[in-house]
């Protein structure tokens, strides 16, 4: 480009090498101008981001008040909006308190014995559940899809489901320890 713009400007008048290089400087900051006035996310997205604040939000009050030094978070699908490290940091972020919440599901990506994956759901005191929508693609996802039934079983036995939502095209339901208070 610039052996061109050399090269062009040994032939072309200096007013018009001018008038050239006006042009781009307004070209480039047009565009800047409208990429700067762009929403820097799509509505969905923010929409989203706003739904697990305040799910997080709603965790953490609800720890709180029930005491819980340690919350322990689980969700049955592989996500990075709402397991326990995303809930700690959003909770940093928005109340500028530290706490230590614990993640009992999922332990990884891969499959782990089925009597592992219901004894740490046993010892969650908030679960994401997914109740309808699309399979993850990880082994973890296709072990708790198959074992929705049960899962979904014992948290409407043993915890009290306390939100449904939508999320990423799934719809999900929060579930807390009854003994949690509610707002």
């Amino acid at each position: 480009m610039l052996a061109a713009w050399f090269a062009l400007g040994a032939y072309c008048p200096r007013a018009w090498r001018a008038a050239c290089a006006a042009g781009i400087v307004a070209a480039c900051a047009v565009y800047f101008v409208q990429r700067q006035r762009a929403p820097a996310y799509p509505p969905e997205f923010v929409a989203e981001a706003r739904k697990v604040a305040s799910l997080a939000d709603t965790i953490y009050r609800r720890s709180r008040e029930a005491g819980l030094a340690s919350p322990r978070v689980g969700i049955d699908y592989i996500t990075d909006s709402l397991d326990a490290q995303a809930i700690k940091l959003l909770c940093y972020e928005r109340h500028h308190e530290m706490v230590d919440f614990s993640m009992t599901l999922p332990l990884g990506i891969v499959t782990e014995p089925e009597s592992l994956l219901l004894q740490r759901l046993a010892q969650s005191d908030f679960f994401f559940l997914t109740e309808a929508g699309p399979a993850g693609f990880w082994p973890y996802d296709l072990e708790m899809r198959q074992l929705l039934p049960r899962t979904r079983a014992w948290c409407q036995r043993h915890m009290r489901a306390v939100d449904h939502f939508p999320l990423s095209g799934r719809s999900m339901t929060l579930y807390q320890r009854p003994e949690i208070p509610l707002d």
